[in-house]
């Protein structure tokens, strides 16, 4: 379903297309789980559920959230623009943004991985509590720069991950600093940091559906 949605522009719907594209979907997951393994692609802790009191802190970072998703997508899509003015739709200049970003991000890679790669390695350790507050807010920061820099350009690669990365971080921050500011409530963080997980990418994924109505 993920792939006519994305599709939805060129997509030809007629009985043989939608069944030749969940075949190749159901194929190539079971090639991946037999090249892999059966776990779980995120592997994290199991909380038990929040004490009630502390719910109202959950709502509040739903509507960060709803916030920083409107703000996201705006952001993409002025990083496209910026990069629509670089590139003219010209093909050498599409190459040139090619090497500098592969040059940029190899390095990176090398020298701040947790900055470079999409992220999924990144929760576990996020969740696990182990960062610090000021290690988290830089690697938010620093996470949505590359994840612009990355997705606006049209290279193929995807913001899913990235952005389930950048939820859990927000999250954790989230977290942290109610359970230094309520210290009675008795808060996991890294509660925080699995319902950011998910609330960001709901988030982004129901802004750009608005935006995406509005520019149509």
């Amino acid at each position: 379903m993920f792939v006519i949605e994305e599709m939805r522009s060129q997509f030809n719907y007629s009985l043989t297309s939608t069944k030749s594209v969940f075949m190749s979907a159901v194929m190539a997951t079971i090639v991946m789980r037999l090249i892999t393994d059966q776990d779980a692609v995120v592997t994290v802790t199991q909380y038990s559920h929040p004490n009630l009191i502390s719910l109202w802190l959950y709502l509040i970072l739903g509507f960060c959230f709803g916030a920083i998703g409107i703000l996201f997508n705006k952001m993409i899509l002025s990083t496209q623009d910026m990069y629509l003015k670089i590139h003219k739709n010209q093909r050498w200049r599409f190459v040139l943004i090619g090497l500098f970003l592969g040059a940029v991000f190899g390095a990176l890679s090398i020298v701040q991985p947790d900055i470079a790669f999409s992220g999924i390695e990144l929760i576990p350790e996020v969740e696990g509590g182990h960062y610090l507050m000021g290690g988290l807010i830089m690697l938010f920061l620093f996470r949505t720069i590359t994840t612009l820099m990355s997705f606006g350009s049209g290279a193929p690669g995807g913001v899913f991950a990235p952005t389930l990365a950048l939820g859990t971080l927000f999250g954790m921050v989230f977290g942290l600093a109610s359970q230094q500011l309520f210290p009675g409530l008795m808060i996991d963080p890294g509660t925080f940091a699995i319902a950011g997980m998910g609330g960001l990418f709901a988030s982004n994924c129901k802004s750009t559906y608005h935006w995406h109505f509005i520019s149509h």
